[in-house]
């Protein structure tokens, strides 16, 4: 079964209220704390809730991959022209320490773009400020400029 596809909202749309929170971002409890467009830059907070732990009582390194993707998504997506989107090719994730339930600081920037491919890092934080995992990602950019 497939789906016609709907035109994405751009992040601006999302984040003036024009357009819903995609689901995940919804999941992840993601609110916009600051961005820069021209930069490629994102910081932004996340609950992590209960149903994230693993049965060691940590969270579960898919859930902060997760976080780090969608900050990471958002980094390109605030900078994108309309029409366009970019989806992950790869991410690569280091866990630093355990997480555990509650508000997580994650910050995603654009460190290099070139030919319709950006090079995207993120890093996930503890409210208490702790660095508790980063990723390296690849997204695409598709769409016309």
């Amino acid at each position: 079964m497939t789906r016609d596809a709907a035109p994405v909202p751009s992040f601006l749309d999302i984040h003036e209220g024009r357009a819903p929170h995609p689901p995940v971002a919804i999941l992840l409890g993601w609110k916009t704390l600051e961005y820069d467009s021209e930069k490629g830059f994102i910081r932004g907070e996340m609950l992590a809730r209960e149903e994230f732990l693993n049965p060691a009582g940590v969270l579960q390194g898919g859930m902060m991959c997760a976080m780090l993707d969608n900050a990471a998504g958002l980094a390109v997506m605030c900078a994108l022209e309309p029409g366009q989107t970019a989806p992950t090719m790869e991410i690569k994730s280091n866990f630093m320490r355990p997480g555990k339930p509650g508000k997580f600081i994650a910050e995603g920037r654009i460190r290099s773009q070139a030919a319709g491919v950006c090079f995207v890092e993120a890093s996930l934080m503890s409210e208490s400020g702790q660095l508790v995992a980063t990723a390296s990602a690849t997204a695409r950019i598709l769409g016309t400029r």
